[in-house]
């Protein structure tokens, strides 16, 4: 009964709205309307923000919270991609040397836990959200400037997350996915054996 409850409180479905009305936008997106894909993304994006915002002050941190915003997070960020991809296909093609590096390493960062503690994850460092935040903005701006550099900063950021994820895992093993950084880790698990 409790993780449903949990599921129901407001920062977890903030979460989970970014998952549930995500095909409303690939609608807008196929359909050409420009606009309204503008303005649902500018909203559901920022619930992303919210939803952390809501569970800190209202202290509703929960573990399936953590996991719905990471998941969340993922649909989000890939489908952005998948945006920028579908609307301007010669910004990714121009950025293509570092999407490969970036998909080799994002990779890398989700067969590390699934091998050493039999589970996905995706620590929600500082860098990564960050990266999100780049993302989502970087999305918003390609509907007035060109993107090309403002994407290669996305990639670059994302790619200094994956290393510091990776090297988390690597150091400190099973964390917490609300650690915030390496030093945070290093704070909290010290030299703990993995």
């Amino acid at each position: 009964m409790t993780g449903k409850m949990d599921l129901l409180k407001a920062p977890n479905l903030l979460s989970l709205s970014r998952i549930v009305f995500l095909p409303l936008l690939y609608l807008f997106l196929f359909a050409r309307w420009p606009w309204p894909l503008f303005i649902s993304f500018s909203i559901l994006g920022s619930t992303d923000l919210f939803d952390g915002m809501v569970a800190r002050k209202f202290k509703m941190i929960t573990e399936i919270g953590k996991s719905l915003d990471v998941l969340a997070d993922a649909f989000f960020v890939f489908s952005t991609a998948f945006f920028i991809l579908y609307l301007y296909p010669q910004v990714m093609i121009d950025n293509l040397f570092l999407l490969i590096p970036l998909f080799t390493m994002f990779g890398i960062s989700l067969l590390i836990p699934l091998v050493k503690f039999k589970k996905l994850m995706v620590v929600h460092t500082n860098m990564m959200r960050l990266s999100v935040v780049l993302i989502y903005f970087t999305f918003l701006l390609s509907f007035f400037i060109d993107i090309t550099i403002p994407l290669a900063v996305v990639i670059i950021s994302f790619m200094i997350g994956i290393i510091e994820l990776i090297t988390i895992y690597l150091v400190f093993g099973d964390v917490d996915l609300d650690t915030r950084s390496y030093r945070a880790a290093k704070i909290r698990y010290g030299d703990r054996d993995r």
